[in-house]
C-alpha cells in the first residue's frame, strides 16, 4: 500500500499562473511567438492600407463599405487566431499546427458567438458607454469556451468567473486601467503620426497587447475547467511527493 493512502490529494487550483496571471500571460504568450507576429503584422498592414486616402465614413461611398467589411474580417480573423493560440499556450505547444487544431471546424461557431458578444457591447455602448465596457468585462471566456466547444459559451464563461472570482476581478481592474493608458496612448499617436502609418502602429501595438491578455485570460479559463495542466504541459509547477502541486 502508498505511504501516501488516506491522505487527500491537495492540488494547487492555480498552477497555470501562480501568482499573477497576467505576469504568466506575457510569458506564455512567447510560446505562440512566430505565429502570433505573423497574423498581427498582416493585421496591422491591412487596416493600415485600408485608410490611405482617408476614406470618407459614410454608408453611400463604396469604397468605404468594402473598406470596413475587410477590416472586419481581417480583425475577426486575428482575433481568432489569438484566442486559439491563447488557448493553445496555456495547453502546451503553441506552433501553427496546435493553433489550427484548436480553430478547425470551429471559425463559424466562433464567429457567432463572439458576434453575440460584440452586439451585447455595443447596445450597451450606445445606451451609455459603461454598461457596454461591463459587458466586455463579463464576457471574457466566451471566446475560450467556443473554441472549446462547449454546448453554452455563455454559461461556462460564468462558470470560469465563479470558480476564480477574485482572480478574474483583479485581471480586469488591471486591463481596465491599461486599456485607460492605451486610450490616451492612442490619441496621442493619432494627433502625432496619424495617417496610414498611424493605423498600422496603432494595430501592432493592439495586435501585441490583446495577445497577452487573451494568454492570461485563457490561463485563467484553463485553471478552472482544467485545474490539472495536461500530461506534458510545461507549467513551471512541480508536484512533490505528496501530490501537491509547489
Amino acid at each position: 500500500m502508498s505511504a501516501n493512502a488516506g491522505v487527500v490529494e491537495r492540488v494547487n487550483p492555480h498552477p497555470y499562473y501562480r501568482i499573477s496571471a497576467l505576469a504568466k500571460g506575457f510569458l506564455r504568450m512567447f510560446r505562440a511567438f512566430l505565429p502570433l507576429v505573423i497574423v498581427i503584422v498582416v493585421n496591422a498592414l491591412i487596416q493600415g492600407l485600408l485608410t490611405l486616402g482617408n476614406p470618407t465614413p459614410v454608408l453611400s461611398s463604396g469604397r468605404f463599405v468594402v473598406g470596413a467589411l475587410v477590416s472586419l474580417v481581417a480583425l475577426w480573423v486575428t482575433m481568432a487566431w489569438i484566442t486559439a493560440a491563447g488557448l493553445a499556450a496555456a495547453k502546451g505547444r503553441a506552433h501553427f499546427s496546435e493553433i489550427r487544431r484548436e480553430l478547425q471546424g470551429k471559425y463559424w461557431r466562433y464567429i457567432a458567438w463572439t458576434a453575440v458578444v460584440g452586439i451585447l457591447a455595443m447596445i450597451g455602448w450606445m445606451l451609455f458607454e459603461i454598461p457596454g465596457l461591463i459587458v466586455l468585462a463579463l464576457t471574457p471566456f466566451v471566446a475560450f469556451a467556443t473554441l472549446d466547444a462547449e454546448a453554452n459559451p455563455f454559461v461556462v464563461n460564468f462558470r470560469v468567473i465563479g470558480r476564480r472570482f477574485i482572480r478574474w476581478l483583479i485581471t480586469v481592474i488591471i486591463v481596465g486601467l491599461l486599456s485607460v493608458v492605451l486610450l490616451l496612448l492612442s490619441a496621442v499617436n493619432t494627433f502625432f503620426v496619424g495617417d496610414a502609418f498611424g493605423a498600422f502602429f496603432a494595430w501592432l501595438i493592439l495586435g501585441i497587447i490583446f495577445a497577452w491578455w487573451f494568454s492570461a485570460f485563457a490561463l485563467i479559463y484553463c485553471s478552472a475547467m482544467n485545474p490539472v495542466p495536461p500530461a506534458g504541459a510545461s507549467t513551471g509547477a512541480a508536484v512533490d511527493a505528496g501530490g501537491e502541486v509547489a
